[in-house]
C-alpha cells in the first residue's frame, strides 16, 4: 500500500519548519507526503522548495472583536472546509498531521467528517484555538512544553537531523569561515526570527562599540527587510538572512533572540546560553516558551518593554560572566521528529 500523510501547517516558519522535518522523516520511510497551506504566508516559498506538493485553501481567522467579520465567518469557514474535503477526496491520505495555524481548523473538521486519523503537534506553551479544538478528536497529540494540551505527549519540537546530535566543536571552524569571524573572540549571536526585529537591532547597534571592546564579536542577523540598520562597526558582522542556522549556532557562545517555539528548541538542542526577548504581541506564548530554559538556568528573559541599551548590555554581561554554569545547565531535547513519525506509522498501521 502507498501510505499517504497530508501535513497541515501554514503561514509562519514556526509552523512550517517542524512540519517539513516530520514530512522528510516520513518520506525517508517510503511515505508519500503532501501539504495543505494558505494563499498567504511562507507556505508557497518554503514547502515547494523542499520538493513537496502544496495544496492551497483560503485562510480563515477567528474574529477577535465585534465586527462584520463575525457574520461572514461561518460562510468563509464552510467554504474552507469544502475546499479541504475536496483535497482529501483527491489525495486520499491514511492520516493527517496538523501543526496549527489558520489553515488547520478547516482541515481538522474535514478530517473528522471523513473519519481520517488526525495527529496534532503544538509547539507553543500556549496553544492556538485550532489545536485546542482539534485535540478533542485527534488520535494523538504531541507538545513541546508540558501542560500545553491536556493528555498530550511531551516530546519537544521536531528539528532537523543535524540538531539530534549537534557537534559545535566540529562545526565551529566552518562557521567562523562562513561568517568571517575570528577564533580569538567569543561570539554573540543576535537575531529576531525570520523577519528580524527592528527594536532589537536598534538597541544592539547603540551598544556595539561597548560590547566589541571587551573581546567580543557579534554575528547579527538583521532580517531581510532591515538592511537600512546595517552599520559599520569593528567586529560587528551583519547578515540579512542565514539559511543554515546550525552554523550560526556553532559560532555562538551566547544568543540574543526571540523565543518562538522553533528558536527555543534549537537553542536547547545546541546548548547555547540565551537571552530571550519575547515577541510582545500575540497571546503571550513566547514568554511562556522560554520559561523551561529559564527555570533550568540556561537562559534569561528580557521583556521588550524593559529593553534599553543599558538593560541589554547588563544581561549580556551577566551571561558572559556566568557562561560556564549556564552551559552546564542546558537541556537536551528528545528526538521529537522520529517519535512522532513512529507514533503515526504504528497507530495507523494497526
Amino acid at each position: 500500500m502507498n501510505f499517504k500523510v497530508l501535513v497541515c501547517a501554514g503561514a509562519t516558519a514556526g509552523h512550517i519548519e517542524p512540519a517539513l522535518n516530520v514530512a522528510k522523516e516520513l518520506q525517508s520511510r517510503g511515505v508519500t507526503c503532501e501539504f495543505i497551506g494558505t494563499v498567504r504566508g511562507l507556505d508557497q516559498k518554503l514547502v515547494p522548495a523542499e520538493g513537496f506538493r502544496l495544496h492551497l485553501i483560503k485562510p480563515v481567522a477567528m474574529p477577535r472583536k465585534i465586527s462584520l467579520d463575525i457574520a461572514i465567518f461561518p460562510f468563509r469557514f464552510m467554504i474552507a472546509v469544502l475546499q479541504a474535503l475536496s483535497i482529501l477526496r483527491r489525495f486520499k491520505p491514511e492520516a493527517i498531521m496538523g501543526f496549527g495555524s489558520f489553515v488547520a481548523m478547516p482541515m481538522y473538521v474535514a478530517a473528522w467528517l471523513r473519519r481520517i486519523p488526525l495527529f496534532i503537534h503544538e509547539a507553543n506553551a500556549k496553544p492556538g484555538i485550532a489545536n485546542r479544538i482539534g485535540a478533542k478528536f485527534a488520535v494523538a497529540c504531541f507538545q513541546s512544553v508540558e501542560n500545553s494540551i491536556p493528555g498530550a505527549k511531551t516530546l519537544g519540537t521536531p528539528l532537523r537531523t543535524i540538531y539530534n546530535d549537534f557537534q559545535r566543536t566540529e562545526l565551529r571552524a566552518q562557521a567562523h569561515k562562513e561568517f568571517g569571524l575570528t577564533a580569538e573572540r567569543r561570539t554573540l549571536l543576535v537575531f529576531g526570527g525570520s523577519q528580524g526585529a527592528r527594536h532589537i537591532n536598534e538597541v544592539l547597534n547603540e551598544i556595539s562599540g561597548r560590547l566589541t571592546d571587551s573581546s567580543l564579536q557579534i554575528l547579527h542577523i538583521v532580517g531581510s527587510k532591515n538592511q537600512d540598520q546595517i552599520q559599520t562597526h569593528p567586529h560587528h558582522h551583519y547578515c540579512e538572512y542565514v539559511s543554515d542556522m546550525s552554523l550560526a549556532y556553532a559560532a555562538a557562545d551566547v544568543a540574543v533572540c526571540r523565543s518562538g517555539a522553533m528558536t527555543v528548541a534549537e537553542i536547547s538542542a545546541t546548548s547555547t546560553p540565551a537571552i530571550f526577548i519575547p515577541f510582545p504581541t500575540g497571546n503571550g506564548e513566547q514568554e511562556k516558551n522560554a520559561l523551561p530554559l529559564v527555570e533550568h538556568g540556561s537562559a534569561r528573559v528580557l521583556l521588550e518593554a524593559n529593553l534599553t541599551p543599558q538593560t541589554l548590555f547588563d544581561e549580556i554581561s551577566y551571561v558572559l560572566n556566568n557562561l560556564s554554569s549556564m552551559q552546564k545547565s542546558t537541556m537536551k531535547p528528545r528526538n521529537a521528529t522520529k517519535e512522532i513519525v513512529e507514533e503515526i506509522l504504528g497507530t495507523v498501521s494497526v
